[in-house]
């Protein structure tokens, strides 16, 4: 990547965009390329001029930042603040879209805000078939069998060399270069000014549909045009026809003029304007997509990407919320959440719950991969979540806090199998993979699973002896766990396996200190005898009820 931003011409074959920019090196990831975000955000801080714990003070700040690395997910808050740090610094931060061939609105930092997302193409100008792609990518540059500096050690610097190198991390430093030799021609500008050079001088080629190549020498043109004393270029003149046409003459005050040609995307036809982007296809004719709802139909591919084209106008929800219709999805804007989109098998149940107006509310974010084949998306009141085995299902309210607390579906209950059902007597259930969260208004939400859920099914559930769960499962302290409900405790070890406790012996057993006591854990359930009095077995020895309420103890 160095070479590639600023190698010299030399006996090796390489030389760099800007061959006179001066390298600062923020090491955050170890020698197999893996790290903490937290350092990531450190060393983009510190490009940025700020104080590091643990690192030399900085002696001057980048003028701008590469960012050669992705990783699945959405955008870290940490690393975020550290971009928008440096951004708003006027340092253009420049990053790789990513390597796994998918949809780079599914990886950061590539779908961070504030950053230039670069994806690879080839000499053909063909997106090379590893690149991230979608309307995440700002712009493509060469990143397939590129010649750059390199070094023959492994481990250790040994001996300078060249090689060829593949990926969006080599494309990456093709956009940084041009930026540092636009800071060199124009250093007044603010990144969002340099991120729109590289956008506007951008070539678009059939190839390559919907995305655009890096322009260096057109981008540095326009720049430099901008910083001499000639004459301004007159403002091009921009028609509209047919169906957007019509469109734009009816709500032209809305609109604003015009601000490009009609542009090809994905068989229909876009063209921009001074606020918003009216869109068209055959299918679903002209409409006009703008502000917070254009924001994250961008973000989202546009009419390239999952929502296909515009259905509809942008429409009140009647609560202080806007909605507009696409082929396969919504977008939903709220002032406190921003806008969002709805798609496949979570926009349906999304439905199905109420839409904004129920359980879940506004959705807070767009859907992600949850790195395990799933996906989620969240919302003011909860979230969605999606596997291919069990659909998507919403998981709400207290039942979602007790859902995070057993570590999610990364955790010992798996992916929902069901939505929260009514048990009748007040309370809900919850179904998944390996077990069920049951809520009651007296005891809150809780996680049953495993062996002590097992026991309490057979204990009649919610309904028998035991009611509701009032914790969750917790380790004893010695050996094995247990949970506390309404009216008793089940206890689990691996020679006892899962017993419940009740009633008076029950809690003679808590008196004495259950687990810890000389009695242990109970290794039978309640037996009544013929007496009618009532007995239960520990690994210590026994409690007896008799009639009347009197208790016994006997140890081994």
């Amino acid at each position: 990547m160095a070479g590639t931003v600023a190698a010299k011409r030399d006996s090796y074959g390489t030389v760099g965009i800007a061959p006179d920019a001066t390298l600062l090196n923020a090491r955050a990831l170890g020698a197999c390329g893996f790290g903490y975000v937290s350092d990531m955000a450190d060393a983009v801080r510190w490009l940025a001029g700020d104080a590091v714990a643990g690192a030399p003070a900085p002696r001057k700040r980048a003028d701008v930042i590469n960012m050669s690395l992705s990783m699945g997910g959405g955008c870290p808050a940490t690393l975020q603040n550290a971009i928008n740090t440096a951004w708003f610094r006027n340092i253009p931060v420049a990053v790789a879209a990513g390597n796994s061939g998918r949809p780079a609105i599914e990886y950061a930092p590539g779908n961070c805000y504030n950053v230039i997302t670069v994806g690879a193409i080839g000499s053909d100008r063909v997106r090379a078939s590893y690149s991230n792609h979608g309307g995440a990518v700002d712009i493509y540059a060469p990143g397939h069998h590129i010649l750059s500096a390199g070094n023959t050690g492994t481990r250790g610097p040994v001996a300078p060399n060249s090689r060829f190198d593949y990926g969006t991390s080599m494309a990456t430093p093709h956009v940084a270069g041009t930026l540092a030799l636009l800071k060199q021609k124009n250093p007044t500008l603010s990144s969002d000014q340099y991120k729109q050079l590289i956008l506007d001088s951008g070539d678009a080629w059939d190839s390559l549909p919907g995305g655009k190549t890096l322009n260096s020498h057109d981008a540095l043109w326009i720049t430099k045009a901008a910083d001499t004393a000639a004459p301004a270029a007159p403002t091009p003149t921009y028609t509209t026809k047919g169906a957007i046409g019509a469109l734009y003459q009816r709500i032209k005050s809305q609109t604003g003029a015009p601000t490009s040609h009609e542009q090809a995307v994905a068989g229909g036809v876009r063209q921009s304007f001074a606020k918003g982007t009216i869109y068209w296809s055959s299918a679903t004719g002209a409409y006009w997509v703008r502000g917070g709802v254009e924001t994250a139909y961008k973000r989202n591919g546009t009419a390239a990407g999952v929502l296909r084209f515009p259905r509809s106008d942008e429409k009140s929800n009647g609560i202080g919320g806007a909605y507009q219709l696409f082929q396969n999805g919504r977008i939903l804007w709220s002032s406190r959440t921003g806008a969002h989109a709805l798609t496949g098998d979570i926009e349906t149940v999304f439905a199905a719950a109420g839409n904004e107006k129920g359980a879940l509310g506004y959705p807070t974010a767009d859907r992600r991969s949850n790195g395990i084949g799933g996906f989620y998306q969240t919302f003011q009141k909860g979230r969605i979540l999606w596997s291919s085995a069990h659909g998507a299902h919403p998981i709400t309210g207290a039942t979602s806090a007790a859902y995070s607390r057993a570590g999610s579906e990364r955790g010992s209950l798996g992916y929902p199998t069901s939505g929260a059902v009514a048990d009748g007597r007040g309370g809900t259930s919850q179904s998944f993979q390996k077990g069920r969260i049951v809520w009651s208004a007296a005891g809150g939400a809780h996680a049953l699973k495993g062996s002590i859920g097992a026991q309490h099914n057979r204990s009649g559930g919610t309904a028998g002896a035991l009611g509701y769960p009032t914790t969750d499962e917790a380790s004893t302290g010695t050996g094995g766990v247990y949970q506390v409900f309404q009216k008793g405790r089940i206890y689990w070890s691996p020679r006892t396996y899962a017993q419940e406790t009740k009633g008076s012996i029950g809690n003679a057993y808590v008196a004495l200190g259950g687990t810890k006591s000389r009695l242990g854990f109970p290794r039978t359930g309640e037996i009544t005898r013929a007496d009618r009095s009532v007995v239960q077995y520990y690994q210590g020895g026994s409690i007896t009820w008799r009639p009347g309420g009197s208790i016994r103890i006997d140890y081994r």
